[in-house]
């Protein structure tokens, strides 16, 4: 009876054994996937904090072209102030000019020959005789 109990006692030792070879492949497989989840999290990690700084200098960009943009706006504005400007002096120098062929014509009906010389203000007719 003694040896039908370790006949028993070896064979449920080798099943142990068995089941513990088996518990430990299945560990190591366990141990493998989780090293490539951690693989593969560092990756994800990486692709992250590199897409991180690409948004990053995208902003930058975005930034910078928002300035320059903002700077080709206030150079337009000059360059519409001064083309104002320009039409007014152009409106004023157009209005001295009628405004003198006038005064000159008229010199010329009344008094004959005429002389004109400029001034600072615009142009001065007067009479050779």
């Amino acid at each position: 009876m003694q040896e039908h109990f370790c006949a028993l006692f070896l064979e449920q030792s080798a099943l142990f054994l068995e089941q513990s070879a088996l518990f430990l492949e299945q560990s190591a497989l366990f141990l493998e996937q989780s090293a490539l989840f951690l693989e593969q999290s560092a990756l994800f990690l990486e692709q992250s904090a590199l897409f991180l700084e690409q948004s990053a200098l995208f902003l930058e960009q975005s930034a910078l072209f928002l300035e320059q943009s903002a700077l080709f706006l206030e150079q337009s504005v000059l360059f519409l102030e001064q083309s104002a400007l320009f039409l007014e002096q152009s409106a004023l120098f157009l209005e001295q000019s009628a405004l003198f062929r006038q005064k000159c014509a008229t010199s010329l009906l009344v008094g004959g020959a005429m002389r004109v010389s400029g001034t600072a203000d615009g142009f001065r007719c007067s009479s050779l005789a």
